[in-house]
């Protein structure tokens, strides 16, 4: 009897360690990020200061993708973006732009963070056969999975989750040199930001799905979302503890520890009237 409720303690024991690494690697999406960071301002600042000499990693072309999952074509309204990217980037061969791109190619690669959460995907810059993109067009499949939720699944399978956590497993196990750095390029919009200089957003959403407005609620509430997983956390811990740890029970079914509590109070009392 004894041998099976450890062995039961165990398959719990295991199970909660497993639940647990699961949920601080999901967590880490979300914290800060690891790599290089670097405001588009910064950017403008080193190129006007000095461009001569740098390296060009990053080829003259742009490739701006739309994907039409309505069938509709492309809105009007981003024609406009597509025409002000070709207006502002003249000799680029073009495949939406707020100002030329060109400050952009001193970097071997780049992806844009918007400072709250996980990284974004919606600008990607890079050098050709850089080890990064590498990295995850060989993870595509093995994360290739359908959770239920379309915002989780798009989100893992290939989106911003999906790209933020091979971020982090590229930034710890690839020793870094120059030419195959990725830097963070910062698309905070919030207020008292630094400003953005090279990319600005239009409306989008081709992706978005019937449980979106659910998955923004939770974003806003990530407060009270910390305490449901924390208690999911500490419940399991409580009962794996509470069935590896029994307290002890006398032969009339008090617990040992209350009965020497009782017997110990009883000798004092005792010795005080002897």
């Amino acid at each position: 009897m004894l041998r099976s409720r450890f062995r039961g303690v165990w398959v719990l024991v295991l199970f909660f360690l497993f639940f647990l690494w699961r949920v601080v690697n999901f967590i880490q999406i979300f914290s800060a990020h690891s790599g290089p960071a670097i405001t588009q301002e910064q950017i403008k600042v080193a190129v006007e200061a000095n461009s001569t000499g740098r390296p060009e990693y990053i080829p003259k072309i742009i490739h701006q993708v739309y994907h039409d999952w309505s069938g509709q074509g492309m809105p009007a309204d981003w024609d406009q973006v597509a025409q002000k990217c070709k207006d502002v980037n003249p000799g680029w061969a073009y495949k939406g732009c707020q100002e030329s791109f060109t400050p952009l190619i001193y970097y071997p690669a780049f992806t844009t963070d918007g400072g709250r959460g996980a990284l974004s995907n919606n600008v990607l810059g890079s050098r050709p056969n850089h080890p990064f993109w590498k990295l995850m067009t060989d993870s595509l499949q093995p994360y290739n999975y359908d959770y239920f939720f379309p915002y989780v699944t798009i989100s893992w399978a290939s989106g911003q989750w999906f790209e933020t956590d091979v971020w982090e497993r590229y930034q710890r196990s690839h020793p870094l040199r120059e030419e195959d750095q990725i830097y963070r390029v910062m698309m905070d919009d919030r207020p008292g930001s630094d400003p953005w200089v090279f990319f600005t957003h239009e409306r989008g959403g081709t992706w978005v799905n019937w449980d979106n407005r659910m998955f923004l609620w939770i974003g806003d509430h990530l407060w009270l979302i910390g305490l449901a997983v924390g208690a999911v956390i500490v419940l399991p811990a409580w009962v794996v503890i509470m069935i590896a740890c029994p307290k002890r029970k006398g032969s009339s079914g008090e617990d040992i520890e209350t009965a020497e509590r009782r017997a110990s109070a009883l000798s004092k009392l005792q010795g005080r009237f002897a």
